[in-house]
């Protein structure tokens, strides 16, 4: 605003009328700029926009009506707050202003401490909306530089990995052959490094998979279908079990689970939450895994994946799904540490969040809500 308390312009073609309203205003400390037609208040408004108008109906050549017409058809004056002042009382009156763009109607004659009210109330209600379009230009300027970022950032994690690939494959590649053609000429400590460099090669190799996939899952299409969960989580086992035929798991699948999702993101949470069941469990004598639905905090639909596997030490919750963050050293159980990365951003690709609960050698129950599928998202 142009002074502490406001800056107010008056239309009124009765001089005695602008008079009366000046004296008020200017008592409370306002600036006030007294016009006797539409045409001048236009002038006025060309070398210094109000914070609020005061306008009377009745004018010759320009009426209130059209005054405040013409107003909300300019970008310059269509947010000022417009009050009508008038000796005119009847509804359709009032109803006229309104559609006029009119914000608040007083009728003559008035009391002074009504007009203060009303002028405190629709500047206070002014500020409010600058307020909040300035925050709004803020936060449109901020979420364009955080997409131009993002979109950098996803080009540069795809282009340094797929960078990487060529020569860690030729590490490995050529490694293998020393290790073929030579191993006759090589004592057992050269084959040792050697096995040492293949299986490192390996393991960047996976890092740099994984790395590709988790950029790829901000910027998927989303197509959002109901799903069978139940059916799926019986698939994923089947599969797990398939791969490790040496092993006997219990698992329990809660039947009829259905959720409403993108088929493939969702696929690739269950895949990773049981797959981590599985792997988790491989040191207990009696592993079990269980698949149910239960309800997140706020008394939604959520699941749940419980094992009896190794656990964790709620201490470290926190760092769980962040990228590359394990709580188990890679010669215990094998992994990059991206896996609940990629479940957290699915989860909040729809809406939904994830958590977990566990201890130490009693397993774990990782939970994950699914709300609305929502567009690409930041990494």
């Amino acid at each position: 605003m142009t002074s502490a308390s406001g800056n107010i312009l008056l239309v009124d073609d009765m001089p005695d009328n602008l008079q009366v309203l000046s004296d008020i205003l200017i008592r409370e400390g306002y600036t006030v700029r007294p016009v006797t037609s539409g045409a001048m208040a236009f002038k006025t408004m060309a070398v210094a926009l109000p914070d609020l108008v005061l306008a009377d109906i009745k004018m010759p050549g320009m009426d209130g009506y059209e005054f405040c017409r013409r107003m909300k058809e300019m970008d310059s004056t269509r947010e000022i707050p417009v009050i009508f002042v008038s000796a005119l009382g009847e509804t359709k009156d009032k109803v006229r202003a309104f559609e006029a763009g009119g914000v608040d109607y007083v009728t003559k004659p008035f009391q002074g401490g009504e007009v203060i009210a009303r002028v405190r109330t629709h500047l206070a209600m002014a500020e409010l909306r600058q307020s909040q379009r300035r925050l709004n230009a803020e936060l449109e300027a901020r979420a364009a530089g955080l997409e131009a970022a993002n979109l950098e950032l996803a080009a540069f994690s795809y282009s340094v990995s797929h960078d990487l690939r060529a020569p860690i494959r030729a590490v490995e590649g050529f490694s293998r052959a020393l290790l073929e053609d030579c191993q006759d000429r090589l004592d057992d400590t050269g084959r040792n490094y050697l096995g040492r460099i293949i299986h490192g090669a390996q393991r960047m190799g996976q890092i740099i998979d994984d790395l590709l996939a988790l950029s790829k899952l901000s910027r998927v299409e989303m197509r959002p279908a109901e799903i069978d969960l139940s059916g799926l989580c019986g698939q994923v086992l089947g599969n797990l079990a398939e791969a490790d035929p040496g092993r006997t798991v219990a698992t329990c699948v809660q039947p009829g689970m259905t959720v409403r999702a993108d088929a493939g993101l969702l696929r690739v949470l269950v895949e990773n939450l049981l797959g981590n069941a599985w792997k988790f469990t491989s040191k207990v004598a009696a592993p079990s895994i269980e698949v149910g639905e239960t309800s997140d905090l706020d008394g939604g639909r959520a699941f749940f994946i419980r094992d009896n596997g190794d656990g964790f030490d709620m201490a470290y919750a926190g760092k769980l799904f962040r990228a590359f963050e394990r709580l188990h050293r890679v010669e215990e159980f094998a992994g990059t540490g991206i896996g609940l990365a990629i479940v957290r951003r699915i989860a909040l690709r729809h809406g939904g969040r994830v958590w977990a609960k566990g201890e130490p050698g009693r397993g774990a129950e990782f939970g994950f809500s699914l709300g609305e599928p929502c567009g690409p998202m930041e990494l």
